[in-house]
């Protein structure tokens, strides 16, 4: 998505190829496992014409076994072929795949002062480039990026980014979508995600993590300590270590802003559990002038059967829960990878209720 905008940002006319590199010694299996997965995406982003409305097309750099291989896919219209890295184990032996548009074959320098190298590439003639320009540098473009870019890196490490592929979130108006229902482990839950420009300043939240760096982009002590403290459950180390290792990585993608947990009991049967990240220093994220908020809203159902084996006491669950609900959270948005997520739940709630 970030790629569309820029070239919308450039200028760059209708049906522009836009190529994303794979620039190194890609063996097979990496190919098959991290650079097909990583197009499929590119691709579902690209045909989505609400996004894509100037019709950009999906191209390769990449040596000549991973472009055929992404184009037997049919992932991309075009390869830019990296012949000139004649080591590379993807060039060795591979013909050039039939989609090929540019050639890069060899690398040359100018004798000019300052110096400076350039590559001789083929053209076949399938690809004429991109012969006009139109430039359109736009604030409220650059601050709708912004703000996607600071949503997408928090859903990101949720694993809950691909639930909004194809939708433009409208932060100005407080959208609101439905990220789909997972059912497992006896469970029900319904995913939210709320964005807005509002900041809601820790507004009724059990827990707050005010994110600090220093000059090189680390975490300060101050909130890797609070990190710790959040986590912490001393009888579920391995849920403490996924939520804490879950912190610090969204904390130093981010760099700024407050991340909030709330946890609401609806009924004896269900809960919700809420999940807010906001800033209203876009400059320091992302060097827009803004502010942002997200919060992705995790409504879980107990099934009957499973009602039976949690203890739920509604008049305790208000301080003991909250590192309680810290670990929901992250058992929650990663349902999908977890095993023995009714068990841990189980003894999460028999926990919360002593």
């Amino acid at each position: 998505m970030r790629a569309i905008n820029k070239a919308k940002k450039l200028g760059f006319a209708s049906g522009t190829t836009i190529y994303f590199a794979v620039d190194f010694d890609c063996l097979e299996y990496q190919t098959e496992n991290l650079i097909i997965p990583y197009f499929e995406q590119i691709k579902t982003v690209f045909s989505y014409t609400n996004i894509n409305t100037s019709n950009y097309k999906v191209g390769i750099y990449a040596p000549r076994y991973v472009c055929t291989l992404v184009s037997q896919k049919n992932l991309v219209d075009k390869s830019f072929v990296a012949d000139m890295s004649t080591g590379f184990s993807g060039n060795l032996g591979y013909v050039i795949p039939d989609n090929w548009s540019f050639d890069q074959f060899y690398e040359t320098s100018f004798t000019s002062r300052p110096t400076f190298d350039i590559d001789k590439v083929g053209v076949s003639g399938k690809d004429g480039g991109c012969r006009s320009f139109n430039p359109t540098v736009d604030d409220i473009n650059e601050l709708q990026e912004a703000r996607e870019k600071y949503v997408n890196k928090c859903l990101q490490g949720l694993n809950y980014l691909d639930k909004t592929a194809g939708i433009e979130l409208d932060f100005e108006n407080g959208g609101q979508y439905n990220l789909g229902i997972v059912n497992v482990n006896g469970l029900t839950i319904e995913g939210k995600l709320k964005v807005s420009t509002a900041i809601k300043n820790s507004e009724n939240s059990q827990y707050v993590l005010h994110i600090q760096c220093d000059e090189n982009g680390n975490l300060t002590t101050a909130t890797l300590n609070k990190i710790k403290e959040i986590s912490k459950l001393d009888d579920y180390q391995e849920y403490s270590d996924y939520m804490q290792n879950m912190l610090i990585n969204m904390s130093t993608k981010i760099q700024v802003g407050n991340i909030l947990f709330r946890f609401e009991k609806m009924t004896d049967a269900s809960f919700k559990v809420l999940y807010t990240v906001e800033t209203d220093d876009l400059k320091s994220f992302a060097g827009v002038s803004g502010s942002v908020s997200m919060t992705l809203e995790l409504n879980v159902f107990i099934s009957k059967e499973l009602q039976g084996s949690l203890i739920v006491d509604a008049t305790k669950l208000v301080t003991d829960t909250i590192k309680a609900t810290v670990v929901l959270m992250i058992i929650c948005a990663l349902c999908y990878v977890l095993p023995g997520l009714a068990e841990a739940l189980g003894k999460i709630f028999a926990y919360s209720a002593v």
